[in-house]
């Protein structure tokens, strides 16, 4: 196997037969980041040509990661104290998830979809104050209002920087 366009050595095409240590180290990380060229002819090549011929997967899969990205987060049902369940958005889910969001660098703004009748006070303060800090953090929040948002689904959209909801 030979390395393109890295080569270690301008003799190593010409001398050597079995690559040492370290060229099998150099080749199997090359192999596992995609940057083995499948061909014997180590000259040098275009970077367009180079692209074609290598798995860049790798690469495309770490600036995906860089990618800024918007969170959209679920607050739906009753609000309670506690873990969420598939009736009831629970504070100590939501404030967990919210601030996994507030955490993460890449997140550039938040929707919230707020669909809840409302339900503890207690509860909808711990909510609050997570959107608040990711308000102070700088990050902008949108709720979106579904067909309910009354007394503690109203109060955690507060906070928000926009609020969207259909009349009637």
């Amino acid at each position: 196997l030979k390395l393109v366009p890295w080569t270690l050595s301008p003799k190593y095409d010409k001398q050597e037969e079995q690559p040492g240590i370290f060229r099998a180290f150099l080749s199997s990380a090359m192999r596992f980041l995609g940057l083995m060229v499948p061909d014997n002819d180590s000259s040098l090549l275009y970077v367009h040509k180079y692209a074609d011929r290598v798995d860049t997967s790798l690469f495309k899969r770490l600036l995906d990661g860089l990618k800024p990205r918007i969170a959209f987060v679920h607050a739906c049902g009753d609000i309670i104290c506690g873990e969420s369940s598939s009736s009831s958005v629970g504070a100590d889910s939501l404030c967990r998830t919210l601030r996994e969001v507030r955490g993460d660098r890449k997140v550039k703004a938040v929707i919230i979809r707020v669909d809840s009748p409302g339900g503890s006070a207690l509860a909808s303060d711990t909510m609050w104050r997570e959107i608040m800090l990711i308000r102070a953090k700088g990050i902008p929040v949108v709720v979106s209002m579904g067909s309910m948002a009354a007394s503690g689904g109203y109060f955690i959209s507060a906070p928000a920087n926009t609020i969207i909801a259909q009349e009637g």
